[in-house]
């Protein structure tokens, strides 16, 4: 009995240390693999997000300032553009017969990141977070850059967006997005 047991060849205690090694060395690369692909597929959702923030709060702001001046009634109402500065622009419409107005403003937010929208003076609420910079440049009919209130025909929006409004974070090249656009006043003399 005990020759037979002399005999028998199993694995050594060496052998399985170098085997589990092997394993660990394996399952480690996969997990890595695993934990990197998640990271990637997490920033490029981010990225997608912002993105949509971009098209959405230009698409929002284009769709409002072509309504700047909007009057369709015969009588002489205060509409148009009423504030434009780089950062902030007001401006009115007519919503009913008897001249009642409708103020709304859009202004960026610098140390908090955000698009505001406010509407007849009331509390602004946030249309856009993440975002890096609004600007608005304001042309004449011939298209130069003009000052005057009254003579404003187009403004140029340029929104940029991050996936993370942390300067280091979104100085690389794929965490910001720039929009720009040149919304023409339809209402106001074209």
């Amino acid at each position: 009995m005990i020759t037979k047991i002399k005999k028998q060849e199993g694995f050594t205690l060496v052998e399985l240390l170098v085997a589990i090694a092997m394993f660990g060395v394996i399952v480690s690369l996969i997990v890595n693999a695993k934990i990197r692909q998640q990271g990637q597929s997490i920033s490029q959702q981010k990225a997608v997000g912002m993105q949509q923030t971009v098209r959405a709060s230009v698409y929002l702001i284009n769709r409002e300032l072509r309504t700047a001046g909007y009057n369709p009634y015969s009588k002489n109402y205060d509409t148009g553009i009423t504030e434009a500065d780089a950062n902030r622009l007001s401006f009115n419409r007519v919503v009913s017969d008897d001249g009642t107005l409708k103020t709304i403003t859009f202004s960026y937010v610098d140390n908090e990141n955000e698009i505001k929208k406010s509407e007849d003076g009331g509390g602004a609420y946030t249309l856009a977070e993440n975002i890096k910079s609004l600007s608005f440049a304001y042309l004449d009919k011939n298209g130069v850059t003009t000052a005057e209130l009254e003579a404003i025909r187009s403004v140029q929006v340029e929104l940029t967006a991050s996936t993370d409004p942390n300067p280091l974070a979104s100085s690389t090249n794929n965490n910001s997005r720039t929009l720009s656009t040149t919304v023409y006043l339809r209402n106001m003399g074209l």
